[in-house]
C-alpha cells in the first residue's frame, strides 16, 4: 500500500522493446517482440522494473528479505505465424 505505480521495461537482446505501466489489479498484458530484435540463439529477454522493495522493510513483522517488484500469475510466449 502506498507504493507508486510500477513500470516494466521489456528488453530483448539489449534493445528496449516496450515500457508498460502496470495496474494494481490482476490484468493481462500483451507485447509483440519484433523479429528484427531476435538473433541467433540464445535470445535474452529481460524484465526491468522501476522499483522493488523487501517486505521486511515495509511490512511490520515480516521476515521476508526478498526484493519483490510484481506478482506474476503466468507468463506465456506465443509465436506469431
Amino acid at each position: 500500500p502506498g507504493s507508486p505505480t510500477q513500470t516494466l521495461s521489456i528488453v530483448l537482446n539489449g534493445q528496449q522493446i516496450q515500457q508498460l505501466t502496470l495496474g494494481r489489479d490482476k490484468a493481462a498484458y500483451s507485447v509483440t517482440l519484433p523479429a528484427t530484435a531476435y538473433r541467433e540463439m540464445p535470445d535474452r529477454i529481460e524484465l526491468k522494473y522501476a522499483y522493488a522493495h523487501r517486505p521486511v522493510d515495509v511490512i511490520p513483522g515480516s521476515a521476508d528479505t526478498r526484493a519483490l517488484a510484481v506478482v506474476w500469475y503466468s507468463i506465456a510466449f506465443t509465436p506469431i505465424r
